[in-house]
């Protein structure tokens, strides 16, 4: 979490010379290939984040422009959620190959959140609305974390909501449909492993967590959602409402 990748595999090694842990074998590896095709060597730092960046795919002016939009939307976000940051948090900001060499990630991922920020970036590209965006989704993601433990629906449709993205109407006619068909999934059924979905079912499984969230704030509002942060035992219940409620 610190950004601190060659000393943790360090510890790492060590621990597995004194006792064989599969759990943490898969950990060192996953961590010693990131290490291994990560060329992010430039830092910049600001008020709640460090951001460590490829100088020859990011352009200086567009770094400094990313930590000022993630310090902004961490603002914006713990205010609506009530998270709170001990530590600054790590953006790490690298090629589209690199990001997915580094995390085996989905081709249609644009971003993750892993304990660090991590957004895959064109040559040379500039900060514009859509970076903003990418960018407030994976703060909105660190926020959560920050208070616990949360399913993927939640997690993927707070972060769109809250970054600023809405349900086109053509997607939200299509969830409609599939709903009356009996076609859609509870939310509980999306609670854990997006990574391996393929584009389409992804899409269609944020475009229903977008929805799901938006409905928790209409029968809910900003008060309530902020209470539910404190209260997560909550969740059980008002996951079953808002089945109801979209047809699910």
């Amino acid at each position: 979490r610190n950004d601190e990748g060659n000393r943790a595999l360090e510890y790492w090694r060590e621990s597995l010379e004194l006792a064989p842990n599969s759990d943490l074998a898969n950990l060192y590896k996953r961590v010693e290939k990131e290490q291994t095709h990560d060329q992010s060597g430039e830092k910049l730092y600001g008020v709640r984040v460090v951001l460590r960046y490829d100088s020859d795919t990011v352009p200086v002016e567009t770094a400094r422009g990313m930590v000022a939009a993630v310090d902004s939307a961490f603002a914006r976000v713990s205010q609506q959620l009530g998270c709170f940051a001990e530590e600054k948090i790590v953006t790490i900001v690298q090629s589209r190959d690199a990001y997915k060499k580094a995390t085996d990630a989905a081709e249609w991922s644009g971003g993750q959140y892993d304990g660090r920020i991590r957004v895959p970036v064109m040559s040379g590209q500039q900060m514009d609305a859509r970076q903003e965006q990418v960018l407030a989704h994976e703060t909105t993601h660190a926020c959560l974390a920050m208070l616990g433990e949360w399913p993927s629906w939640l997690q993927e449709g707070m972060a769109q909501k809250l970054s600023g993205e809405m349900l086109p109407p053509a997607a939200r006619a299509q969830l409609a449909e599939l709903a009356k068909a009996g076609q859609l999934p509870k939310l509980e059924a999306l609670r854990r492993g997006w990574s391996g979905l393929d584009s389409q079912s992804a899409r269609l499984a944020y475009s229903l967590a977008l929805e799901a969230v938006d409905a928790l704030y209409e029968n809910f509002g900003t008060d309530g959602v902020r209470n539910l942060m404190r209260n997560p035992e909550r969740l059980p219940a008002i996951s079953a409402e808002l089945d109801k409620r979209l047809g699910l």
